[in-house]
């Protein structure tokens, strides 16, 4: 083998290594972000629960409509929820209740789950206008409840987290540093308050590439 021919292997082998290790972003990435505040209190878990009110920060004026999706990210067949609901009066709240058909997470006694959640923002004729997403680390009810009477009030349910300092028990991540679609190998993530805690869910086996 020549070693020019030596040399063009070693340069695309070295950018394929470089593909593979750059790192993943998340879907409407070519769109301004959206910034999200959200939690799942006691009353939007598990069947029965209302749909969280959701802040969507920095709404573009245009958003006529929100697309909102709810997907565990801890589990290989998720099931995504998906609604279409208009903007509204106040583009930058998503109230309490609007998501109809709504089924709450639900982990069971010993799991904890990562459920992402998306608003994609759309003009008038359809068209994407911005995105966010926020990925939120969600107990089970009895966990929940033990850690809201441990603080010793609960959280309005009607209102979003007023901001960054109400997420001490959330996992959250920009909507361009999420993994991509099929990337769904990355586990449980240990709660940053007791970090000791073996995680308790088992890690799925990752998709073929």
């Amino acid at each position: 083998m020549s070693s020019g021919i030596r040399i063009a292997g070693l340069a695309l082998a070295g950018a394929v290594a470089l593909v593979a290790c750059a790192p993943a972003r998340g879907p409407h990435a070519d769109v301004p972000s959206l910034d999200l505040r959200v939690r799942f209190a006691l009353a939007n878990l598990c069947n029965g629960g209302m749909s969280p009110p959701i802040a969507v920060d920095r709404a573009p004026a245009g958003a006529e409509s929100y697309v909102v999706r709810i997907v565990n990210v801890s589990v290989l067949r998720p099931r995504v929820q998906e609604w279409t609901i208009p903007a509204g009066g106040e583009p930058g709240r998503i109230p309490y209740g609007a998501l109809k058909d709504y089924a709450g997470p639900c982990p069971g006694e010993f799991q904890r789950f990562n459920y992402r959640v998306e608003v994609l923002a759309l003009d008038r004729e359809g068209r994407r206008v911005a995105y966010g997403a926020r990925v939120l680390s969600v107990e089970s009810v009895n966990k929940q409840a033990q850690e809201t009477w441990g603080r010793g009030s609960a959280p309005d349910v009607l209102e979003p987290p007023a901001g960054n300092a109400e997420f001490d028990d959330v996992l959250f991540r920009r909507a361009d540093q999420l993994p991509s679609w099929r990337d769904r190998d990355g586990g449980v993530f240990s709660d940053p308050r007791r970090p000791e805690a073996p995680e308790t869910q088992p890690r799925p086996l990752p998709l073929p590439r």
